[in-house]
C-alpha cells in the first residue's frame, strides 16, 4: 500500500510526525499496516522510541505485533537496555508481550539472559512459550547448563517433563 510505504519512509526521518499521522487514520487494516510500517522503520533507528509508541497503541493484535517488532529490533542493538525497559513496565499483558519478545529474541545467542526474565512473565502461555524457545536454544549451545536451569525453574512438573523431552 502506498500510504503505509510513505509512512514507513517518513518514519525514518520524522518518526513522531509519522506516528501522529497513523493516529489520524481510521481504525482498521490501513491503520494497522501503516502503524507496522512506521514501527519497523522507527525501531531500526530508535527502538526505545518505537517501543514506547507501540505500547500506547490500542490493546489488541496491533499493539502486540508492534511491541514484538520494536523489541526484536531493540534486542539486537541493546539487549540490556530493552531488558531493563521491559522489566520496569507496569504489570500488564503488554509487559508480558515485551518480556516474551525479549526472551525469544535473545534466547538463540544469550539463553541465560532470556532465562533471567521468564519468571517475570505472568501470562502462563507466554511464559511457557519463552521457556520452550529458551530451552531449545540453550540445549543446542550448552545442554548441561540448560538442564541445570530447568531443574531450578519454578514451574510445574508437567512443564519440566515436556522440556526434558526436547
Amino acid at each position: 500500500m502506498a500510504i503505509s510505504s510513505f509512512a514507513g519512509a517518513w518514519a525514518q526521518i520524522e518518526p513522531a510526525e509519522a506516528s501522529d499521522f497513523v493516529a489520524q487514520l481510521p481504525a482498521g487494516e490501513l491503520q494497522s499496516k501503516t502503524a507496522m510500517a512506521v514501527i519497523a522503520s522507527w525501531a531500526n533507528q530508535d527502538p526505545r522510541g518505537a517501543s514506547t509508541w507501540a505500547i500506547q497503541l490500542p490493546e489488541g493484535s496491533l499493539r502486540e505485533q508492534g511491541v514484538r517488532e520494536a523489541i526484536n529490533a531493540w534486542a539486537t542493538q541493546d539487549p540490556e537496555g530493552v531488558k531493563s525497559w521491559a522489566m520496569n513496565l507496569n504489570a500488564s499483558a503488554t509487559k508480558d508481550i515485551a518480556l516474551n519478545s525479549y526472551a525469544e529474541s535473545v534466547a538463540y545467542w544469550a539463553p541465560k539472559n532470556a532465562a533471567a526474565v521468564i519468571d517475570a512473565i505472568a501470562d502462563e502461555q507466554k511464559k511457557q512459550e519463552s521457556i520452550e524457545v529458551t530451552m531449545r536454544a540453550w540445549l543446542s549451545i550448552d545442554p548441561e547448563a540448560a538442564r541445570v536451569w530447568l531443574a531450578h525453574l519454578n514451574v510445574s512438573n508437567d512443564i519440566k517433563q515436556r522440556m526434558q523431552a526436547l
